[in-house]
């Protein structure tokens, strides 16, 4: 505002409007030559933006990672199932034995197959040279005997035989030179298993519901083999027994030493038959041999026979026939 003669005056607007008209006109074309070219700018990165493929997103990425490839597990293998332990054998059952057998000494011998009454006749079989050759002979025809379950072998000369009759079946006693006296033998009653005979003494109750075989080492002493494997021994003529040991897989019974030895089946490390001596009062026993056999022993229960005579102890099963002076713990 300028003051001419003291009067105030004020300036003109449309002085103001054309003064702001010329500043405009008076920016030269270089100055909008720059604008228009950070338009154009603007405009391109507008339009590379809004053209912009959106990325591909893995579902699987955490935000904010770079997603890798998950690696596919390997199936890790299924363990196989622990293989089902095998049971174990079962020692054969002890039965009462197919083959008896007697011994004198280590030469001379007596043996015959048996069964049941009355069809087990009896073929006495007779050797004197350790079991090289066997002379056999018909001990039914000559004494009417069936189903022998003991052979005793008093001397080379004299051998009895208890069984049974052909008619009847009743229990009896024959010799091979003279007529003997059952009531003075150890016998088990074919029709009654769980008693034994004694001598001079009569039929007394066994010391076991059923027994497969006996023997005697004299009048007054014996023991017997039971059907579950236990051993028991009298020495009052089966007044009273003791012990009651039990083997497993138990065949047969001999007086033997100073006991009585027993063969058994199915014995661990004895791929045969093995031989237990047990003590006199059967309370203990301990394994002290075994006969290796040429085949196997399945099929053998009650097909295994011991006799023991002058110091040598025989055994019998299946086709093979062996002696021992050890006790079985050597054979011949």
């Amino acid at each position: 505002m300028s003051i001419r003669g003291g009067v105030p005056r004020s300036r003109d607007p449309r002085r103001r409007g054309r003064a702001s008209r010329s500043s405009i006109a008076s920016m030269g074309w270089g100055a909008w030559a720059g604008i228009a070219a950070l338009v154009v700018v603007n405009i391109v990165l507008v339009a590379l933006l809004i053209g912009r493929p959106e990325p591909e997103v893995d579902e699987i990425a955490s935000p904010g990672l770079i997603s890798e490839p998950i690696p596919t597990p390997t199936p890790s293998e299924t363990p196989s199932a622990s293989p089902t332990p095998e049971p174990e054998p079962t020692p054969p059952a002890t039965a009462p034995g197919q083959y008896v057998l007697a011994a004198v000494d280590g030469a001379t011998a007596s043996r015959v197959t048996t069964g049941a009454c009355p069809t087990a006749t009896a073929t006495l079989e007779r050797t004197v040279d350790g079991g090289a050759t066997w002379q056999p002979s018909d001990a039914t025809a000559a004494t009417g005997i069936t189903a022998v379950q003991r052979l005793i072998a008093s001397s080379a000369e004299q051998l009895a035989l208890i069984g049974s009759q052909a008619d009847g079946c009743a229990p009896t006693l024959a010799r091979t030179f003279v007529g003997g006296e059952l009531d003075a033998a150890w016998y088990v009653p074919a029709d009654d298993r769980a008693s034994v005979h004694a001598p001079a003494v009569g039929t007394v109750a066994a010391p076991c519901g059923a027994v497969t075989a006996i023997t005697a080492a004299s009048n007054t002493v014996a023991a017997v083999l039971c059907a579950d494997g236990t051993v028991h021994a009298t020495a009052d003529r089966a007044s009273t027994f003791t012990g009651g040991v039990a083997i497993a897989g138990a065949q047969a019974v001999a007086a033997a030493g100073d006991g009585w030895a027993v063969a058994a089946l199915g014995v661990d490390d004895c791929a045969g038959v093995a031989i237990a001596q047990v003590g006199a009062d059967a309370t203990g026993f301990e394994f002290v041999g075994c006969l290796p056999l040429d085949a196997e022993t399945d099929g053998l229960a009650g097909r295994v026979a011991l006799a023991a005579g002058g110091g040598t102890l025989w055994v019998w099963a299946g086709e093979q026939l062996a002696r021992s002076e050890s006790n079985g713990a050597s054979w011949l």
